[in-house]
């Protein structure tokens, strides 16, 4: 039976020259694609393989980045709180002598931002140095520009504003007869 169809396809494929040759074609293209396929899904999964330490730290990294960055919120918190209850009788008395509630925010935050410039000021020198050392050990690196700092100079700042003027807002609100009442 088997040979019986052979035959036939032996006949059609004499008989219909053309046709089978765009069959041919066609079928040794498919194939040829398909092995390039696999090359290439073969070639990138070992390049996976290859990066995987990377990806891990790149997780890791993140994880202990925002960690860290709401640790620093907590403490920045921390700190406002302090002080708007260490200055809540010099805020009274602002209040009570006409000051507004935005220039007491102003006063507060203001020292806030201070120490977060100073922060970044220190930190973006040794930032730049880590980094170029750890994308040296890269096959394809890119270049650090500028503008990476100063958008993560812009993120901080946002993020100490949100952070202590949530707390000065609540002291600037504040009546000044209840912190000057037992004075």
């Amino acid at each position: 039976m088997i040979i019986n169809y052979l035959k036939i396809a032996f006949r059609n494929i004499s008989r219909n020259k053309g046709y089978t040759f765009i069959n041919v074609a066609g079928l040794s293209v498919g194939l040829a694609v398909c092995f390039l396929i696999i090359l290439f899904v073969r070639a990138e999964l070992s390049v996976d393989r290859f990066y995987r330490a990377e990806d891990r730290f790149a997780e890791m990294f993140n994880f202990f980045s925002f960690l860290a960055i709401f640790i620093s919120c907590l403490g920045l918190l921390g700190l406002a709180t302090y002080v708007a209850e260490r200055r809540t009788k010099e805020i009274g008395i602002r209040k009570v002598l006409g000051a507004g509630i935005p220039g007491i925010i102003t006063l507060i935050v203001k020292d806030f931002l201070k120490l977060v410039i100073i922060a970044v000021v220190i930190s973006t020198p040794v930032g730049f140095y880590i980094m170029n050392r750890w994308l040296e050990d890269f096959a394809y690196r890119i270049e650090i520009g500028l503008w990476i700092f100063a958008l993560t100079f812009m993120i901080v700042l946002i993020i100490a504003i949100v952070t202590v003027g949530f707390q000065t807002i609540r002291a600037a609100i504040a009546n000044p007869v209840d912190s000057l009442r037992y004075e």
